[in-house]
């Protein structure tokens, strides 16, 4: 849903995957509207947060599964994020993932 993306990304998103690959928040919108980026299963494993003020760190273990340029993947994936509380509302300001194998 990118209507919802818009929402909740920041407009200076910077958004690393885990492979490396770099997007903005613009880009990642648009690999999604596309179906360049396609995420089929989202699992979420484990999770802490750390609120500092008007931001907060969120660490944590995910599994997902989707495609990504017509190819399929299925990862378990360590991860660091971002928010950012702006007029009220927390929006997705850094991710940062790194693949963990099995």
């Amino acid at each position: 849903n990118t209507a919802f993306l818009q929402t909740v990304l920041d407009e200076k998103l910077a958004y690393t995957h885990s492979n490396g690959f770099f997007e903005t928040k613009a880009a990642h919108i648009e690999n999604i509207r596309t179906e360049k980026l396609v995420y089929q299963h989202i699992e979420p494993e484990a999770m802490d947060v750390i609120v500092h003020g008007r931001a907060a760190v969120i660490t944590g273990m995910i599994r997902v599964e989707g495609i990504y340029n017509g190819k399929s993947f299925n990862m378990r994936l360590r991860y660091t994020d971002m928010y950012i509380k702006k007029r009220g509302k927390w929006r997705l300001a850094a991710w940062q993932s790194q693949r963990v194998e099995a």
